[in-house]
């Protein structure tokens, strides 16, 4: 990796949503026909009753389609709101929406995520091949990739980290990843893991021993809370850069901290590809 390869722009990829097998696409006739039958057995109107069932299904359809902040409000509003307005006429008409809403909303999780180019549920994760350097990765904005970059690249990506706009870089060099995040004045968070293909990938952070006690917030796809311990500062991602992009491990004499909490607590902003 000693070369400054191209750089492309790309729109942010959509969140990985669930690409459902053919037994979950079974299965989930099963509460869709439960509210379709309930408005029927308590021979709820019909004009009713068909707009409930036409109508939960089909908003959670394209509410799943939505961008991130109009997704989250309308699932709130549209899943629940409506329920609890249909409540004020019928109890059976809620517990339909209820029922129908989710199995919509799933439905349209599934189209998203073939379109998406999701993989089918047991199949192997096809890995680039080609080392790079992800600047800015996440779900509406755009993205900066840069093939095989070279350190200056990296370290001026790493620079230009303002915790507003330019949050996050992950580095792939094979199977391994070294993901950074924060700003180059203050704390920064540094994740690497060895083999992101493994069935289990063991990640490692770059800490602070003897830090003070305090929270630090530092920016990703959402804002983060970390204690300070949990960070580091720009030196450390530095040299932990430097020996990615030699030899895809760890800087050796930088505080590493590996176990099982590291990849259960490790921030979801951090995972964009």
């Amino acid at each position: 990796m000693n070369t400054t390869g191209p750089t492309r722009r790309r729109r942010r990829r959509p969140p990985k949503y669930r690409r459902l097998r053919p037994l979950d696409l079974w299965l989930l006739l099963i509460p869709v026909a439960i509210g379709i039958v309930l408005p029927v057995l308590w021979q709820i109107r019909p004009e009713l009753a068909a707009l409930v069932i036409l109508l939960a299904p089909a908003l959670g359809f394209g509410t799943v389609q939505l961008p991130t902040i109009a997704r989250e409000i309308l699932m709130w509003v549209l899943g629940f709101g409506v329920a609890l307005a249909w409540g004020l006429q019928s109890p059976v008409l809620a517990v339909s929406w209820l029922v129908l809403f989710p199995c919509g909303f799933a439905l349209g999780g599934h189209v998203r995520a073939i379109r998406s180019g999701v993989p089918k549920p047991g199949s192997v994760p096809v890995v680039p091949a080609s080392d790079r350097m992800v600047c800015n990765p996440g779900e509406d904005e755009a993205e900066e990739v840069v093939i095989e970059p070279s350190l200056a690249a990296v370290l001026a990506a790493i620079d230009a980290l303002d915790g507003i706009d330019r949050t996050v870089i992950s580095l792939f060099r094979g199977p391994a990843r070294l993901d950074l995040a924060g700003r180059p004045d203050g704390p920064m968070l540094v994740y690497h893991c060895a083999d992101q293909t493994a069935a289990r990938p063991e990640w490692s952070h770059l800490t602070t021993p003897g830090a003070p006690d305090v929270e630090v917030a530092i920016q990703l796809a959402v804002l983060g809370h970390f204690r300070l311990w949990q960070t580091t500062t720009l030196e450390p991602a530095r040299k932990a850069v430097a020996e990615f992009l030699a030899t895809g491990g760890r800087a050796s004499g930088l505080s590493w901290r590996t176990d099982p909490d590291v990849t259960d607590l490790r921030p979801p902003g951090l995972d964009p590809d």
